[in-house]
């Protein structure tokens, strides 16, 4: 097996097993927003009727963020010690997938700041923001505290009872933060590895020559992370590494120079999402496009719409043509202004 099929083979499966730590941490966080509940709830009930509206409505702000913000730190804090583990992983993946008999340590101060300092590039609303994930916790507790105090101010302007608000609330906590919390456990968790992944591999150049896109093959892939399945990069191309957006899954691995490649044709395999929600052995060399095709109609629908789904079942245009240079997915008008014999 050569260096890039065994790489492929150990970051597939470490992303399997992050998505699960990453939900059993989204799991232990959760006392947070279930905390958050009952304060609202209480407080709710005890205020609302019996003052003004935007004054309860800043106080709720308040309590939101405030344990908003502790849900935040409480992630930090635990994925720094993750951040750790990675780096090592990242030193064996070297030395098990490569001839090198050696690698340089990961020096835990740089990696220290790196995970503090290092941005992610995301795709937000169709732009792309620089985000460091201090940023990104704040942000988080920002909005969601902001939505949740609106919910009071609106509340008596439309004339609804207390019971009516508190069960408003407690839908909105429980739903929509619920989820938003849980894209920011992936994200930031995604975005740790990443990062551990490039200070491991920047002390060690001499062995590798670049990186690689790795996608996750199932319907659930972004149309951006498809377009960029195993496409290779230099560090001059300027190219963000994963994530690439909240809830992003996909992974990089390291090019490795030829002199260090294990050297051998036979074929590695890459976790591939076939029937009934299962993983399955496939080859190391198939592409996301290459596995899209083989899927029914059902699948390519649900993954490209319907439109871009019978351009990409004619053959007419390829994957990734349906996204720009930064990554952005392409409107049907701005695709067709590109491809106007294609869709003809």
């Amino acid at each position: 097996m050569s260096s890039r099929d065994a790489m492929i083979d150990a970051v597939t499966l470490r992303q399997i097993l992050l998505e699960r730590y990453s939900k059993g941490e989204a799991r232990r966080l959760y006392k947070h927003i279930r905390r958050l509940d009952t304060l609202l709830e209480k407080k709710v009930l005890a205020r609302y009727g019996k003052e003004r509206s935007v004054i309860l409505g800043k106080e709720v702000e308040r309590i939101s963020q405030e344990m908003l913000t502790l849900y935040g730190a409480d992630l930090l804090k635990s994925l720094e010690a993750f951040s750790v583990k990675e780096a090592k992983f990242a030193e064996n993946l070297l030395l098990e997938t490569t001839t090198a008999t050696v690698v340089a340590s990961t020096s835990k101060k740089a990696l220290s700041k790196a995970i503090k300092m290092r941005p992610m590039e995301l795709l937000i609303d169709g732009q792309l923001e620089s985000v460091t994930v201090a940023q990104a916790t704040k942000r988080f507790s920002a909005s969601q505290s902001k939505r949740i105090g609106q919910i009071i101010k609106d509340g008596r302007t439309t004339g609804k009872t207390r019971q009516q608000v508190v069960k408003e609330v407690s839908a909105l906590v429980s739903t929509r933060t619920k989820h938003q919390a849980e894209a920011l456990v992936r994200t930031l968790t995604n975005h740790m590895s990443s990062v551990s992944m490039d200070e491991a591999f920047a002390g060690n150049e001499a062995i590798t020559d670049g990186w690689q896109w790795v996608s996750t093959l199932d319907s659930r892939t972004s149309l951006t992370c498809a377009g960029l399945d195993l496409q290779k990069f230099k560090p001059k191309d300027n190219q963000s590494k994963p994530p690439i957006h909240y809830g992003c899954r996909s992974k990089w691995i390291a090019v490795v120079k030829p002199e260090y490649d294990l050297g051998s044709d036979a074929d590695g395999t890459r976790a591939a999402k076939q029937y009934k929600d299962k993983f399955e052995p496939a080859s190391s060399k198939l592409s996301y496009s290459g596995w899209l095709k083989r899927q029914d109609a059902s699948i390519q629908n649900e993954v490209l719409g319907t439109t871009r789904a019978k351009l990409f079942r004619s053959g007419k245009i390829s994957l990734g043509r349906f996204t720009d240079k930064t990554g952005k997915v392409l409107t049907l008008n701005q695709l067709e202004a590109r491809n106007s014999m294609s869709f003809k």
